[in-house]
């Protein structure tokens, strides 16, 4: 494991959501002690006895902020379909996938998601 982040998720732009890929954001994030980039993630909810697999963004999200203002946490559930907004999680950043990098658009964005699915599941098969 890198690292563990707590926090209550909050809302946001749900640009992941028109993506396929629905996200929930931790902020708070701006000294954690990880590399900015793309993980595979363990998430625990608060209350619930499940423990959720998935993938996250950490750092500044320069295709779809190009301001970078603040450091995020932004991450993506497999095979989730609940609502977590106002809840507090913990999210384990098991395994580092790539560096953060600016996209053209949105397009090749969602190519590149598809992708980091991809290699964030295949990292869990092998490491169950």
């Amino acid at each position: 494991m890198v690292a563990k982040v707590k926090g209550v998720i909050s809302g946001g732009k749900a640009l992941g959501r028109r993506l396929g890929y629905p996200t929930a954001n931790v902020y708070g994030v701006e000294n954690l002690q990880a590399a900015d980039g793309v993980y595979a993630v363990r998430v625990a909810v608060d209350g619930d006895k499940a423990e959720y697999t998935g993938m996250a963004n950490l750092g500044y999200r320069p295709t779809v902020d190009r301001a970078g203002r603040q450091r995020i946490l932004e991450f993506h559930l497999f095979d989730f379909d609940g609502d977590i907004y106002g809840r507090e999680v913990t999210v384990a950043l098991q395994h580092y996938l790539r560096a953060e990098r600016e996209f053209a658009g949105t397009a090749e964005l969602k190519q590149q998601l598809a992708r980091d699915e991809e290699a964030a599941r295949a990292w869990f098969e092998r490491n169950k």
